[in-house]
């Protein structure tokens, strides 16, 4: 996988990125950035995941099935308000070997095969069963 980052200045609601050069780029690299969504998380970390790319979320918010499942593959920023956590994040990440990386991929393409599409594949069922609670 790719070890290059590409960073986009900015983003103003439309791409020229289409699904297919999307999914090539989460394919080709080892890492994900996730920022956060309208909830806690967000639909990049489990696309993510299904690619087997390492998410890198901001923060501490729970993802689905983490209270029984080790999540541990999941690269965490939780102080990201100072350059200084930043560089060390970044730098701790840096010092990790690519079999890590790669086998943190792994367990992340795992869970989203045991977690996240088990739960889509009967979604409605899910939803019905969360209202009745």
């Amino acid at each position: 996988k790719n070890t290059n980052i590409k960073i986009i200045n900015g983003w103003s609601g439309n791409t020229n990125i289409n699904d297919t050069d999307y999914a090539e780029n989460l394919n080709s690299n080892l890492l994900s950035l996730c920022p956060r969504g309208v909830g806690g998380s967000s639909i990049r970390f489990y696309e993510s995941c299904l690619m087997g790319c390492v998410p890198i979320i901001l923060g501490n918010d729970e993802v689905m099935g983490e209270k029984d499942y080790d999540t541990s593959f999941i690269l965490r920023l939780t102080n990201y308000n100072d350059i200084d956590s930043l560089a060390s994040f970044f730098k701790s990440i840096e010092k990790m070997s690519h079999n890590e990386l790669v086998e943190r991929g792994n367990l992340s393409r795992l869970y989203y095969l045991e977690i996240v599409k088990p739960y889509l594949d009967n979604s409605i069922q899910n939803f019905i069963e969360w209202l009745d609670k």
